[in-house]
């Protein structure tokens, strides 16, 4: 399959317990989707990461869910949304108001 026809899906959470689960199942479908995953630059989550760097369907973004530009072009990059992460980027920039 064209790497192009893939279904990109951003992950936040990535590093976490359920993250981590979506991870292996999104390895488990790497003909079928292409993952951005959010990761918190932190010692631990760049070590849990790691041991997904053998994934051919995931490009790493690290940044946190409070730097509203950064998640916001990941979110347009997109197709589906899965926000696992544990933090909301609704806590800055008047973000939640703008949806109502």
């Amino acid at each position: 399959m064209n790497p192009d026809s893939r279904t990109r899906v951003f992950l936040t959470g990535a590093a976490g317990n359920w993250g981590r689960k979506v991870l292996e199942e999104f390895r488990q479908r790497a003909d079928r989707f292409e993952v951005i995953a959010l990761v918190l630059p932190t010692g631990r989550d760049r070590e849990v990461i790691r041991r997904y760097e053998d994934m051919e369907n995931l490009e790493v973004i690290f940044d946190d869910l409070t730097d509203y530009q950064d998640v916001e072009r990941c979110v347009r990059r997109a197709y589906y949304l899965l926000h696992i992460g544990a933090v909301g980027i609704c806590l800055r920039g008047g973000f939640g108001r703008s949806l109502r």
